[in-house]
């Protein structure tokens, strides 16, 4: 773009080999620094009939500008202004000419996207809409067909962000098989029958599978899991059938079975309707020719629940896990579904990417989404913004992503509380050696795994906090889930206990699926002695459940993105095997804070407080002996709710008042320190005692 002298959205000619040409608007590419290689979409290669690799000349187009121009829009003209106003956004700038289709992505209204067609257009030359140019739309009478509708709508690998490994994988094993059948036939090399693609709901799997397609030019033919099935006998089996038999006939092809798990469960001893259509795919796997060139590829968020017949080679060679995105992938998501939204200047994609922990692709599209629904109901509002031309000016703001972060949750974990707080290690008084230790344990491998893959080091697997109720423990570990960039599951041992012991073993299995399926994770056990207590000291039951508590940590050892904390007041209630080397490696005692660490306990407290000249904190601390954390900060707010107290009372008797007191006291905090009682006694302290297993 420097050596050709074009910005943003200006205009370049791209002519192919046989001199065919087309003008397209150009955009830097942020992942290629070549000057000598440029990036077209899969639409535009097929236009000028290229493919990758080839060389194509460019050069800058300067057009003219169109003084009124007609589009006409698929299904109507929206109702809403807002939606035509983005209409009118997208279009300029736009080269077009009369009688050229192409569809419109919309992230307002209830439409994804429009498909528009160019009807009137003066001359016969490429023009360009500008924002002088009269743009009018009318309704589209023709209906194009669902084939000529779905060319226009092409998903590639452009649009896909956090699954770069899965692309790699699916590239491996589909895209090359499907693209170059001659290779495998010189190395003899079979070419997989089918792959399987699993992960939480929202990873983009289904995305994955159809822009594998395009980018090949495969044949595409979709499988909806419980569309198949019939009431009538034989006609569940003859569905699959005829999928397969029209990809074997438009070669290469791709046949893709979402959510594979409705159609294909682990057949039972007892015969059902379903176990028809799971033999059938077997067979039709087990039947597909060499020579063919059809790969079967699958969806599924319940991989274990799929027969495990499919799950061989031969069948599904191969199972891709398409996981959660990290931050790195979470900020190119955002980057992609906000790449033709008109951001404000405050907006920092980065910051998002690390507030939208445990987010997938879906629920940062839909985040998207609601930002600019924000937006459109604060236009609707805005007297100035009435007119449809003023909307040029509108723009998403930081305040409208804040108000979507609001309403927007980890679709993937709602059962559990998925928070990232904006609480740090310096957000936390006292507890040095607490501090030290977490962050040795937690922060430290995700920072530098080299340096622990050089020693090879492996991380300990889980840490458990014990002392009185009220000193942080709980904090602590939100200060680790946010310094390690993790996502937090945070879970009391009580909401894990079911009406059964069943239930109870389940919910337990399922926390640390979610946290494997949404790595790095952090998983809190707040009072986990009310579910991990001394076997042979209750029920059978309860022995069943600790049991199953000591297997997941086990599994959890040889996954070094999974970090296990615990915290509890009652260490002599729990079972000695947690507390061994691969499961709650290290024990630390998050004690009462001494006179310097409460000091520090109330400085954070009170540092949104407006203290008088005479607060002496230092004086505060040295008179609240034998205070927890939680009862210091009971005392910082106690001593405001005095200062508000006073404040109203005097606005009350004497509203003429020019000056009314607006700050707290020396004498405040005195008086909340003696009205707060100590939580933890001394004859409690002495009750929690050292667990015999854990120190010499």
């Amino acid at each position: 773009m420097e050596n050709l002298g074009v910005h943003d959205d200006d205009h370049l000619g791209i002519v192919n080999a046989d001199q065919e040409s087309l003008v397209v608007s150009v955009r830097p590419t942020v992942d290629c620094d070549d000057d000598r290689i440029i990036a077209l979409d899969t639409q535009t290669r097929d236009i000028l009939d290229v493919e990758k690799g080839d060389t194509v000349a460019v050069e800058p187009i300067s057009l003219d500008g169109a003084h009124h121009v007609t589009a006409a829009v698929l299904g109507g003209v929206p109702d809403d202004p807002v939606v035509r106003a983005e209409l009118k956004r997208r279009l300029n700038g736009r080269a077009v000419r009369e009688g050229w289709s192409f569809r419109i992505p919309l992230t307002t209204g209830t439409q994804d996207s429009v498909a528009i067609s160019i009807t009137d257009c003066p001359g016969s030359d490429l023009t360009v809409i500008s924002r002088i140019t009269d743009l009018e739309f009318v309704a589209l009478s023709e209906v194009k067909s669902e084939d000529e509708a779905s060319d226009t709508d092409k998903i590639t690998y452009d649009d896909l962000g956090g699954v770069d490994d899965a692309i790699s994988q699916v590239r491996e094993v589909i895209e090359r098989p499907l693209a170059r059948p001659e290779l495998y036939d010189h190395l003899g090399a079979e070419s997989p029958s089918g792959v399987l693609l699993y992960g939480p709901p929202g990873t983009g799997k289904t995305r994955l599978a159809k822009a594998v397609a395009n980018e090949i030019d495969a044949h595409f033919e979709s499988i909806q899991g419980p569309e198949v099935f019939s009431k009538w006998f034989g006609e569940s089996e003859a569905n699959v059938r005829e999928v397969f038999e029209r990809a074997e006939q438009h070669s290469p092809a791709i046949v893709f079975i979402d959510e594979l798990d409705a159609i294909a469960q682990s057949r039972s001893g007892r015969k059902r309707p379903e176990d028809r259509v799971v033999t059938q795919l077997l067979t039709l796997l087990d039947g597909l020719d060499e020579d063919a060139n059809v790969i079967v590829v699958a969806t599924t968020n319940r991989v274990d629940d799929i027969d495990r017949a499919l799950r061989r080679p031969g069948r599904f060679d191969r199972e891709i896990e398409v996981s959660s995105p990290d931050r790195a992938g979470r900020r190119d998501i955002l980057r992609i579904h906000t790449r033709d939204v008109p951001l404000g200047a405050g907006v920092d994609i980065d910051d998002l990417a690390r507030q939208t922990v445990g987010f997938t692709g879906a629920d940062l599209a839909e985040l998207v989404t609601e930002a600019t629904r924000v937006t459109s109901r604060r236009a609707e509002d805005d007297a100035d913004l009435s007119v449809d031309t003023a909307f040029s000016a509108l723009r998403v703001t930081n305040v409208d992503f804040e108000q979507a972060l609001e309403r927007v949750e980890p679709s993937a974990m709602r059962e559990y509380r998925v928070t990232l707080p904006d609480v740090g290690f310096d957000d936390v008084g006292g507890q040095t050696e607490a501090k030290h230790l977490l962050e040795r344990a937690v922060v430290w491998p995700a920072q530098h795994a080299e340096t622990f893959e050089t020693f090879g080091l492996t991380p300990p697997s889980g840490v458990l906090l014990y002392g009185p109720p009220g000193t942080g423990k709980t904090r602590l570990a939100t200060a680790v889930a946010n310094a390690a960039d993790a996502t937090f599951l945070s879970v009391k041992g009580p909401e894990l206990m079911g009406e059964s012991v069943g239930e109870t073993v389940g919910r337990i299995e399922e926390l640390f699926e979610r946290a494997q399926e949404n790595a790095p994770c952090v998983v809190f056990f707040d009072e986990v002695d009310a579910l991990a207590t001394t076997r042979g000291s209750g029920s059978a039951a309860q022995d069943s459940i600790v049991g199953q508590l000591l297997a997941e940590l086990d599994g959890a050892e040889a996954n070094d993105d999974v970090f296990v904390l615990a915290a509890t007041n009652r260490l002599d209630a729990l079972d000695d095997a947690l507390v061994r080397p691969g499961r709650f490696e290290h024990a630390v005692e998050v004690g009462l804070p001494d006179e310097a660490a409460r000091a520090e306990i109330l400085r954070i407290h009170s540092q949104d407080v407006p203290l008088a000249s005479d607060v002496d904190l230092d004086e505060v601390a040295a008179v609240t002996v034998g205070f927890t954390g939680a009862d210091l900060a009971a005392v910082c707010r106690e001593a405001t709710m005095r200062a508000v107290d006073a404040r109203i009372s005097s606005e009350i008797q004497d509203p003429e008042e020019s000056q009314p007191k607006d700050v707290v006291t020396h004498d405040e905090f005195l008086a909340s320190v003696d009205s707060v009682s100590p939580t933890v006694a001394e004859s409690q302290g002495e009750q929690l005692g050292h667990h015999p297993s854990m120190f010499s």
